[in-house]
C-alpha cells in the first residue's frame, strides 16, 4: 500500500534510541576490562603481545563508545524535533491556521 506523504515512526525510533544507549552501555563496561596478568600466559613475550593487543583493542572498542554515544544524542534530538514539529502542526490545525 504506496503513501502520498512521509511517515516516520517514532515508536520505532524511540527503541532503537533505547536500544543504542543500551549498546553504549554495555560497549563501556567491555572496554573497562582488565588486561589478564602476564604470568597467566606463561610466556613474557606473549604476554607483552597480548598487552598490546588489549591497549589497541581497548582504544577501539572506547572509540564506539563515543561513536554510538553521538547516535544516541542524535537519535534523541531527532525524535525530540519530530514531536515538536507534529505538536506544532497539531495546533496549527486545531486552531483553523491551516491556509487561512
Amino acid at each position: 500500500m504506496g503513501s502520498d506523504g512521509f511517515f516516520v515512526d517514532l515508536g520505532a525510533l524511540s527503541l532503537a534510541c533505547a536500544g543504542v544507549e543500551r549498546l553504549a552501555g554495555e560497549l563501556g563496561e567491555v572496554a573497562s576490562l582488565d588486561e589478564p596478568p602476564a604470568g597467566v600466559f606463561g610466556h613474557e613475550e606473549l604476554a607483552r603481545a597480548v598487552g598490546v593487543f588489549h591497549e589497541r583493542w581497548r582504544g577501539g572498542v572506547e572509540g564506539l563508545v563515543t561513536d554510538t554515544e553521538v547516535i544516541h544524542r542524535r537519535l534523541v534530538e531527532t525524535v525530540d524535533e519530530y514531536r515538536r514539529v507534529d505538536s506544532g502542526v497539531a495546533a496549527m490545525f486545531a486552531e483553523g491556521g491551516y491556509g487561512n
